[in-house]
Parts: structure tokens; C-alpha cells; sequence
């Protein structure tokens, strides 16, 4: 057998290496190059279709990525002063490994006319409904630029989400400030929802940063402390970078 330091890594193993030196902004916008390709790939197509229509006319029908969505809605978000954390496929991406993503979620502090604020915010660009009836999320919002949707949510409960919602971390994203769910709780939620894969890139990456102490107190009230203890043992491997 070879002297530990001369084993030869697997690709995945160098790919995770490559994420761990990267920051949680940049393994974000790897992750949504794949949307911007489709954009670039759908201008071209309306180009050949239109050879007659000019730059300007082009840019006023041409799709927005999910970058430009995210940096629209966090400016929008900010001006209103409302609490808020960015969760989901896009703090899972931030914080771990870098894969396409679609949609925007989005847990809002309660407050008073919360969800006409939020729809003003987002008006005209966006569509905005309130669900028909008791949901966990408050408001969905649709961008009939991209076809892609934005979800907000209840800070429900007063147990763990509550808690993650206290400890949001305040970043910058793409030239916004952005308030984001912490890499531990991010990885709790995802457990808690079943995406073993998400958690696994996010101890994959995140490694020896990751609060120990406080993922086996919560998972354990979550009733995720095997697969937890498998995944910090390194037992459950991404699937895939």
C-alpha cells in the first residue's frame, strides 16, 4: 500500500478540494452558469428567428438569469427593511457542492402588510399570489421573464426554524447584501427534508468548519442523528460534484 500522502485521490475528491477554496458566493455562480448557458442559448435562437430586430429589442425580450433574479430580489428585499433569510437549493449551493439550481426560496420575519409590501416590492417585473388556502409559504412569485419562481415562507414554529432564523449570517451576493441561512442549518434542513445528497456536499465542502455540537443537539430533536452521524463519519459521500 502507498504512503497515505501518495495515494492518489479520486476526481472527486480533488473536485471537492477545488470547492473547499472556493468562496460560498463563487460556488454559487458555478452553479448558476448552467441557466445563464440556456439563456445565451435561447438569445441566439431568437436572433435567428429575428435577424431584423435590434440590440435594444433584443434586450428587452431577452430571458434574465437566475443570477440577475437573485441580485433583483435581494435588492427589492433589502429596500423594505423586513427580516429575511435566503435558504434552500440556493444556500445549499453557497454552502456546498455546486449544482444546478432552479427557484428561490426565501423565509420572511412576520410583519405587518407583509405580503402586499413584498408584492409592491417586486411589481411590475414580478406576479405575485398569496396561496388559497393554509400553506407554509406566504407569498409566490412568478418572473414570466425566466419562467422561474420565487417562494416565501413563515418563520415557523418556535423550535429550530426559529433558531436558524436567529443565526442568518449577513453576506454579499453578487454586489446585494444577502441574509442566508448558515451552513449547519442549512444542512439540518435538508435532512429533515430528505436530501441527503444536498447535506453530504455541504460536510463535503464545509468540513472541519461545520458546529458539531450544535448539529447533534439538533439533530437529534430532529430525529436526523443517524444519517447525521453517518455523514460527519463520512459513511454517505456525495453522489456526485
Amino acid at each position: 500500500m502507498l504512503p497515505a500522502p501518495l495515494v492518489p485521490r479520486t476526481d472527486v475528491e480533488l473536485q471537492i478540494a477545488v470547492y473547499r477554496r472556493m468562496t460560498g458566493e463563487e460556488r454559487l455562480a458555478l452553479a448558476l452558469r448552467l441557466h445563464e448557458s440556456i439563456c445565451a442559448i435561447a438569445r441566439l435562437g431568437i436572433r435567428a428567428r429575428h435577424p431584423e430586430a435590434s440590440d435594444d429589442e433584443l434586450q428587452q425580450g431577452r430571458i434574465v438569469t437566475e443570477r440577475e433574479l437573485l441580485a433583483q430580489c435581494l435588492r427589492r428585499l433589502n429596500s423594505l427593511g423586513m427580516p429575511y433569510m435566503l435558504t434552500g437549493s440556493m444556500a445549499s449551493r453557497y454552502w456546498g457542492i455546486p449544482r444546478s439550481t432552479h427557484d428561490l426560496d426565501f423565509v420572511v420575519e412576520e410583519a405587518p402588510d407583509r405580503e402586499g409590501r413584498i408584492a409592491a416590492a417586486l411589481a411590475p417585473e414580478f406576479s405575485a399570489e398569496a396561496p388559497a388556502s393554509a400553506a407554509p409559504w406566504v407569498l409566490r412569485a412568478a418572473d414570466p421573464r425566466s419562467v422561474l419562481r420565487i417562494d416565501f415562507w413563515n418563520v415557523q414554529g418556535e423550535g429550530f426554524a426559529r433558531q436558524a432564523f436567529s443565526r442568518r449570517q449577513r453576506i454579499s451576493l453578487f454586489g446585494e447584501a444577502a441574509w442566508i441561512a448558515t451552513a449547519e442549518d442549512t444542512l439540518l434542513h435538508k435532512l429533515r427534508w430528505n436530501r441527503v445528497d444536498d447535506a453530504a456536499g455541504i460536510v463535503a465542502v464545509q468540513a472541519e468548519n461545520l458546529d458539531r455540537s450544535y448539529l447533534a443537539g439538533w439533530g437529534g430533536v430532529l430525529g436526523v442523528e443517524a444519517v447525521l452521524e453517518d455523514l460527519m463519519a463520512r459513511k454517505v459521500r456525495p453522489k456526485q460534484t
